[in-house]
């Protein structure tokens, strides 16, 4: 007997089917949160079997958002898109930052400066890291200005591994519980999200929104970024203009050179600390949320669901 049904959107029928089922037996009121692109084709490539696939669950989540009495979805990019296909008012939602003990502290880089990529490196990421290491030694040849150390507990082929770290503008770290990363990122300069430029491989990534990128904007780092243009992460740092973004190879030594200039890394240091403070506070989006709940469990609709 809940007050109101909290679903999170998933990319496989069962679970889709599992939450109609919860629906339907508790006839309770529901709001469902879409993560990834679970509606459109554009994941499917060549593959007949995956557009089948897509086809049936397509239907089991437009019913879903359609009986929903608040959609909540993980970008601006998917909320404007789900908008326009379902015909609704969907909330976007992010993981939220603690601003009640924190501020923005300047600083000045070392000197090497300091780089940190934290996470995993799947998805053909290790590509752009590969297109990284390579700028980052064109830029170190007449003297090391940047050390990029990764934190990743993806494992990597040692052929890839060894081209990457030959020439020691690379270093690779054994990976840290979450309750170091907040250190590890205090103790850098600059802070690396990367997706990769493969066309092949952008439609993953196309409406989702790192959970990273709110841990960099709370350590108030100078934030480097690269991933295509068309997808979410990347549209929204370029909106607030809160990292330095690489779209395409060639753009990557001009931007690290860019990046090594004077003052830029302390400005875009600030610029991604205000983003996360106008936009990810914990405080604002717990609020959202919690008045969303309210105004659901005040009209006390039944669910519609077929």
């Amino acid at each position: 007997n809940p007050d109101v049904i909290w679903l999170t959107g998933s990319p496989l029928i069962l679970m889709n089917r599992l939450s109609q089922y919860v629906v339907k037996v508790a006839k309770k009121p529901y709001c469902i949160y879409e993560m990834d692109d679970v509606y459109s084709y554009k994941n499917c490539g060549n593959n007949p079997l995956k557009y089948i696939y897509r086809f049936f669950l397509r239907k089991r989540v437009k019913s879903l958002i359609k009986g929903a009495s608040q959609v909540f979805v993980i970008s601006p990019k998917m909320k404007k898109e789900f908008d326009g296909i379902f015909g609704i008012n969907s909330c976007v939602l992010t993981k939220g930052i603690d601003f009640s003990n924190r501020q923005f502290v300047p600083y000045n880089p070392e000197d090497p400066i300091n780089m940190v990529y934290m996470g995993q490196l799947i998805y053909d990421r290790i590509s752009s890291i590969v297109m990284l290491a390579k700028a980052l030694d064109v830029i170190n040849a007449k003297g090391k200005q940047i050390v990029l150390n990764i934190y990743t507990g993806t494992q990597i082929p040692e052929s890839i591994k060894d081209t990457i770290i030959k020439n020691g503008s690379v270093c690779f770290c054994a990976p840290v519980p979450y309750s170091q990363v907040d250190g590890i990122i205090n103790q850098s300069d600059a802070v690396l999200f990367a997706e990769s430029l493969d066309p092949k491989f952008k439609n993953i990534a196309r409406l989702s929104f790192s959970t990273k990128l709110t841990d960099y904007f709370a350590g108030g780092k100078c934030l480097f970024a690269i991933g295509p243009d068309d997808i979410a992460p990347i549209e929204y740092l370029k909106e607030k203009n809160a990292a330095i973004v690489v779209t395409n190879k060639g753009e990557l030594v001009d931007k690290l050179e860019y990046l090594v200039s004077p003052n830029v890394i302390s400005e875009y240091a600030e610029k991604s600390y205000r983003c996360g403070e106008q936009n990810h506070n914990k405080r604002n989006i717990d609020d959202m949320l919690f008045s969303k709940f309210i105004e659901i469990t005040t009209k006390n609709e039944s669910p519609s669901i077929s």
